[in-house]
C-alpha cells in the first residue's frame, strides 16, 4: 500500500509539472480548476479596447468577459498584474451591479472608496486594476479584456473532453490547438491520478486507525499537495494574498497558519519557503506593538537566531509575521499585513 501511494504521488507530481509547462505554451490561453470543481479557460487579449468592444471580441470567440465567482479566482486574475475589463456593469440601473451572465453581484473586491461613479459621470463598467482591486470606469475607456474561453461545471474527477477544444477556440493556430488539446488531456490524467491517490490515502488512513491492522502502519498520512514533518502536515499556497487572506484560507482547509515550535520545524518551514523566498506564518503583534504571539496565544521566541538579521524592526506598521528564506536574510520577519505573499498552512492532529 505504501509503495503504491508513493508511485501514485510521483506520477501526480510529474503530471502537475508537465501541465504547468503546457499551460505556459498556450500563447495567452490558461486553464485552471477551483475548489468548487468549477473549471475555466482564460484568454488575456493583447489589444486595448472599450468595454463594449472587448465583450464583442469575447463573444465572437464563443465566450464572454470574465465573471469572478470566488476569492481564489479573484487572486488568480490579480496575479496577471494588468488593468483589464471584468464582465460587470450597472448600465441597466445605476448602483445595481450585474455580471454579463445575468447574475447579481454578491461578493465584491472593490478598491478603497469604490465604486464612486466619479461624480455621477457615468462610470458603469468595472475594471480590475493593478494596485487596489476593482474600480468603476467609463465604458468608453480602453482596457484589455480578460475573457473566459469556456466554462465547464464538472464533477470532482470528471476529465475534460479534448474533442471540444477546437469548437471552442476556432481561430487558434495549429500549435495553440495542439497545446490546448494536450492541456486538457493532462488535466484529465491529473484528475484520474488525484482520484486514485486520494482513494489510496483514504484506505491507508483507515488502516492506520484500525486496531486490527498492521501495528507498523501508525504514521499519520497527509493529503495531496501537503508535506509531512513530525506529527503535522504542511501546505504552501499556490496563490498570493495578504496575511488575513492566508489566515482565512488555512481555516477553510481546517488548518492554521504555521506555528513554529522549535529549531527543526523552523528549518523545515524555511525549506518550504525557499522557492517563493517569503511566506506568511501564524504570528502577529496586533494586540500590543512589539509583543509577538502565535495564533494559539503563545509568545514568539525572542531568540535572535530565529529572526532574520535586525528583525523585528516595525519599519512602517509591520504587524504580521512572515518567514524569509534568503541566503543573507533568513528567519522570522515582521512585514506589512497587506503585502501579497504566499502562505504556509499547518494541520496538526488536533485540527
Amino acid at each position: 500500500m505504501v509503495e503504491e501511494r508513493n508511485r501514485l504521488q510521483t506520477a501526480y507530481n510529474t503530471t502537475v509539472k508537465q501541465q504547468g509547462t503546457l499551460r505556459k505554451n498556450l500563447h495567452g490561453n490558461l486553464c485552471t480548476c477551483w475548489q468548487n470543481s468549477s473549471c475555466s479557460c482564460y484568454y488575456m487579449s493583447e489589444s486595448i479596447k472599450t468595454w463594449q468592444d472587448s465583450r464583442r471580441d469575447c463573444q465572437e470567440r464563443g465566450s464572454d468577459l470574465i465573471v469572478i465567482n470566488s476569492r481564489d479566482e479573484q487572486e488568480f486574475v490579480k496575479d496577471f498584474n494588468r488593468r483589464v475589463w471584468l464582465g460587470l456593469t450597472d448600465a441597466e440601473k445605476e448602483g445595481t451591479w450585474k455580471w454579463v451572465d445575468g447574475t447579481h453581484l454578491t461578493t465584491a473586491y472593490w478598491g478603497p472608496r469604490q465604486p464612486d461613479n466619479h461624480g455621477k459621470k457615468g462610470e458603469d463598467c468595472v475594471e480590475h486594476n493593478t494596485w487596489n482591486g476593482w474600480n468603476d470606469m467609463k465604458c468608453a475607456m480602453s482596457r484589455r479584456s480578460d475573457e473566459i474561453e469556456m466554462h465547464i461545471e464538472t464533477s470532482e474527477y470528471q476529465p475534460y473532453l479534448a474533442s471540444d477544444t477546437e469548437k471552442i477556440v476556432p481561430d487558434c493556430t495549429t500549435n495553440s490547438k495542439r497545446h490546448l488539446h494536450l492541456v486538457f488531456l493532462s488535466i484529465g490524467l491529473l484528475c484520474f491520478l488525484q482520484a486514485s491517490l486520494n482513494i489510496s490515502l483514504r484506505l491507508g488512513w483507515k488502516e492506520s486507525r484500525d486496531p486490527t491492522s498492521s501495528p507498523n502502519l501508525t504514521k499519520r498520512e497527509c493529503y495531496t499537495s501537503w508535506q509531512m514533518f513530525s506529527a503535522s502536515c504542511y501546505y504552501i499556497s499556490m496563490l498570493r494574498g495578504n496575511w488575513q487572506t492566508g489566515h482565512q484560507d488555512c481555516l477553510e482547509r481546517r488548518a492554521h497558519l504555521v506555528i513554529v515550535n522549535n529549531r527543526q520545524e523552523l528549518d523545515f518551514v524555511m525549506r518550504l519557503a525557499r522557492e517563493p523566498t517569503a511566506a506568511w506564518i501564524g504570528m502577529n503583534d496586533f494586540k500590543r506593538e512589539g509583543f509577538w504571539r502565535w495564533l494559539d496565544g503563545t509568545p514568539v521566541t525572542r531568540d535572535s537566531s530565529y529572526w532574520a538579521p535586525g528583525q523585528p524592526d516595525d519599519a512602517g506598521r509591520e504587524d504580521c509575521g512572515e518567514i524569509r528564506a534568503l541566503d543573507n536574510f533568513s528567519g522570522f520577519n515582521d512585514y506589512d499585513c497587506n503585502t501579497r505573499l504566499k502562505w504556509i498552512c499547518e494541520k496538526t492532529q488536533n485540527d
